[in-house]
């Protein structure tokens, strides 16, 4: 190999590794993105579940007060009799 071959082989390495950083570079800067949307999502997940929790316990709250029994409401929401208490008291 001469060393005009030489010569033009190692700048066409350099200019791919220097092409395949900036593909990794975006790649990483997306990665990011993604992370930064996953924390996003779960923590709305946890601000849905709480609200989603509050409405249920205020509906049990609600109908406890009507003169549902507490038996009745801890088999629909699948919660035991005592919970059931503890949120009507709240």
């Amino acid at each position: 190999m001469g060393k005009k071959q030489a010569g033009s082989l190692k700048t066409s390495i350099k200019k791919l590794r220097t092409e395949n950083n900036k593909i990794f570079d975006e790649l990483d800067n997306l990665a990011d993105r993604v992370d930064g949307l996953e924390a996003a999502n779960k923590a709305n997940a946890k601000a849905q579940a709480s609200t989603e929790m509050r409405l249920r316990d205020l509906e049990i709250k609600f109908r406890s007060k009507q003169g549902e029994k507490h038996t009745d409401l801890s088999k629909e929401y699948g919660l035991t009799e005592g919970r059931i208490s503890q949120i009507a008291n709240k």
